[in-house]
């Protein structure tokens, strides 16, 4: 299997932009896109509330869309691509997430499901782990992705389920956006089929992890943010996501999508065949781990079982009670005020519309 490569440098307020901006060089980003394609950025955005490290913050998206554009491609064949995987009002996570301002200064538009938009049925040369069970018919996939460049915008953080929520989960997310949700047994093989649709559709692959805040916890809303200052960059998600769980502290190996998809020559996830190039890790370890709360686990079984029943709004009601309102005023409202503290809440006031 041929090596892949994954950027990491480090970043301050004072200089992201521009760390960005050699980040996505020395990852070599303009040989992983196809010049002749139209251009994705696949902006993350899991919570409406801006929360360090859950959803892409907006000096991610100034800094790669600002490189791309200083590089030469054209503006008007790029759009931000927000799927619906979480459930949140996109316009209005897009505002206190600080995303307008940029896309309104670099006049990119917004693509969002079901918006100028609609799925196309797609059925890989190669067998499938999971999602042809759930989905006999065709893999449903946004028909706006098809034959595009496809930039992931990631953070850094922690995910029950996955272990990561990084590179791979972006393409899964960005792909299959709700639908996705009807995997509940495989999302580890779900999430390799879908890096497989990706590489049968898209024309080009790249991902960009921001972990300036890297967030530790069982889901996107329960999380507590750590301030890391990297940034990570690689036109291989697997490597990427590889790359970021060693750095957390995990054996990417022992995470079943990442040695799947390894053994399924769909990327590199054996930190052997990643070559690092930036700065050393070698000594970072953020020493996370994954703990579920008993009341999360009581909610996402709530959730699974409530699945396309008469109990599906009644379970998204629950949920919003318990990480919205309850979560949210006793926990996470503090971890904000704590993370924006210093510098990089200054950093973050600048993007205010």
């Amino acid at each position: 299997m041929a090596r892949s490569t994954v950027a990491v440098l480090k970043t301050t307020p004072e200089t992201v932009l521009e760390d960005y901006r050699n980040l996505l060089r020395l990852a070599g980003y303009r040989a992983a896109l196809n010049p002749d394609r139209e251009l994705a950025f696949h902006v993350n955005l899991a919570w409406q509330p801006f929360f360090p490290s859950v959803s892409s913050p907006p000096w991610q998206l100034d800094g790669v869309m600002g490189t791309v554009f200083e590089d030469g491609f054209p503006r008007e064949r790029t759009f931000a691509w927000y799927d619906d995987a979480a459930g949140v009002t996109l316009s209005k996570g897009r505002v206190l997430n600080r995303h307008v301002s940029v896309l309104d200064r670099f006049r990119v538009p917004t693509i969002t499901p079901g918006e100028k938009d609609r799925r196309v049925y797609i059925t890989p040369k190669r067998p499938l782990r999971a999602l042809q069970k759930v989905f006999p018919g065709g893999i449903p996939v946004p028909e706006r992705l098809a034959g595009r460049n496809i930039v992931h915008l990631p953070t850094m953080r922690t995910d029950s389920r996955t272990v990561i929520s990084g590179a791979v989960r972006s393409v899964y997310d960005g792909l299959l956006g709700r639908e996705g949700r009807r995997v509940h047994d495989d999302i580890h093989g779900a999430m390799v089929d879908a890096l497989a649709v990706q590489r049968e559709i898209s024309g080009g692959t790249f991902a960009v992890m921001d972990a300036v805040f890297a967030g530790e916890g069982p889901d996107a809303r329960d999380l507590e943010p750590r301030e890391a200052n990297l940034i990570l960059a690689s036109s291989d998600p697997v490597a990427l996501d590889s790359v970021a769980l060693r750095i957390m502290g995990f054996d990417p190996l022992e995470v079943p999508f990442v040695r799947m998809a390894h053994e399924s020559g769909l990327g590199v996830g054996d930190p052997s065949g990643i070559d690092i190039s930036g700065i050393d890790i070698s000594e970072i370890s953020l020493g996370f781990h994954v703990e579920e709360s008993k009341g999360a686990k009581r909610i996402r079984a709530f959730e699974r079982r409530a699945q396309g029943t008469i109990l599906e709004s009644l379970s998204g009601l629950s949920s919003m009670v318990y990480y919205d309102w309850y979560r949210f005023l006793n926990f996470g409202e503090k971890r904000i005020r704590e993370a924006l503290r210093g510098p990089w809440g200054a950093a973050f006031e600048r993007y205010r519309r």
